[in-house]
């Protein structure tokens, strides 16, 4: 058993002995906390679109400096192009020079220089070096004319990119997007890339959707080999366990826990319109989002149970989702087809002194409330409260434990 564990069993069996009352937090503590003041257990969305006029967004980007762009269609007399936000979504400003009204289909950031940004459109590839205040289109040697639906680029050399066409090639650069060469052996022709993702700790290891199947390559897009047969529209990875992957696909969610190799569906609890946009929280990897056509789902265990989040709003079809993990809360933005930008905001449950992750001292804490060593901050404790009876309990230490475990 290792040391993690050990400790883990240890602070098991002292709270299954113990029978302590749990701390009550009061209104008037509440009222104190300010930032979850008016944040409840099950969190709450905003409309997001000021500047936008309800666009309709195919793709979320979040930079290093928590700048966000949206790449959008144009649709009803809107041209197409990039809106950006520097409050977190609140308001936006469309950013678009030079990009003469292109429809946006994929956005990447470059990994280290944070104003760097490329779109890939239906006229090709947009580069902006200045965080989205100008464009130039990349007029590459070996990229052919077609609309390049998604992007990649190596997470640690940055001057290594991918783009995936519609008709079902993959291109690759190894100097910023100068030059280009074919790199789609053993993808299927005439059948769009609708995602491609670099596997963040193996990177020579790519992965890419389309229509006919999830394809895998090991030798930075030499040759590729089919994982599956499904109609996929996004895909993921859970950091933690990079083994694991999850298919949004025309009918749900299937998950792999072998790097591809096999396949189980978890759509249990989603609805049979399919899944556009997969987000997985960056730290807490047990938690999913999933983006439909009816709406936002979430699941907490791995994609075992899903539940609607978003069944009290007006909110149009999801086709992108990108998550902002903050100290004390959750920060969802969700793009629409017609209908904008959405928030979705919550606490980070389980995360006791509200430092944006479950750890072993937040179990600590629990331990100290639950025997009365401990009565600090109301405010902070709030994101611990699992079934929201404005209590920290046993329950609640039990679920951080089990939470630490699981990861």
């Amino acid at each position: 058993m290792s040391e993690k564990h050990l400790s883990l069993a240890v602070f098991l069996s002292i709270v299954l002995c113990l029978n302590f009352s749990a701390i009550t937090l009061h209104a008037g503590q509440w009222a104190e906390s300010g930032v979850l003041k008016s944040r409840g257990k099950a969190g709450n969305w905003t409309a997001a679109d000021t500047g936008m006029n309800k666009a309709s967004v195919n793709f979320l980007q979040i930079n290093q400096n928590n700048m966000l762009f949206a790449g959008f269609a144009g649709f009803a007399g809107i041209d197409g192009g990039v809106f950006k936000s520097a409050d977190k979504g609140v308001t936006w400003i469309k950013s678009d020079s030079g990009l003469n009204d292109a429809y946006i289909e994929s956005l990447a950031i470059h990994p280290t220089a944070t104003d760097t940004i490329f779109a890939g459109t239906d006229s090709g590839i947009f580069k902006s070096a200045d965080g989205g205040a100008s464009w130039m289109n990349i007029l590459a040697s070996g990229l052919p004319d077609s609309s390049v639906i998604s992007l990649a680029i190596h997470p640690s050399a940055a001057e290594t990119m991918f783009a995936g066409t519609e008709n079902g090639k993959v291109f690759k650069s190894t100097d910023s997007g100068a030059n280009w060469v074919n790199a789609s052996f053993g993808l299927p022709e005439y059948t769009w890339v609708s995602k491609l993702l670099v596997h963040p700790n193996s990177p020579k290891t790519l992965f890419a959707g389309t229509p006919d199947g999830m394809f895998k390559s090991t030798e930075s897009g030499e040759i590729w080999i089919k994982i599956n047969s499904y109609n996929v529209r996004d895909i993921a990875i859970r950091l933690t366990w990079p083994e694991t992957l999850f298919a949004g696909i025309s009918v749900g969610v299937f998950k792999s826990t072998d790097a591809g190799a096999s396949w189980t569906n978890i759509s249990s609890g989603l609805p049979d319109t399919g899944v556009a946009a997969l987000a997985v929280h960056p730290k807490m990897p047990d938690t999913l989002f999933a983006g439909t056509q009816k709406g936002v789902f979430k699941s907490r265990d791995r994609g075992a149970n899903w539940a609607n989040i978003s069944s009290d709003t007006a909110l149009k079809p999801v086709s992108a989702l990108a998550i902002l993990s903050e100290p004390a809360e959750t920060i969802l933005f969700a793009g629409t087809d017609g209908g904008g930008v959405w928030i979705y905001t919550e606490a980070v449950f389980g995360d006791v002194d509200g430092n944006g992750s479950i750890e072993l001292k937040d179990a600590v804490l629990a331990l100290k409330i639950l025997t009365g060593a401990d009565t600090g901050d109301a405010g902070i404790y709030l994101s611990a409260d699992i079934n929201g009876d404005k209590q920290i309990g046993v329950a609640e230490l039990v679920y951080i434990l089990k939470k630490i475990v699981s990861m």
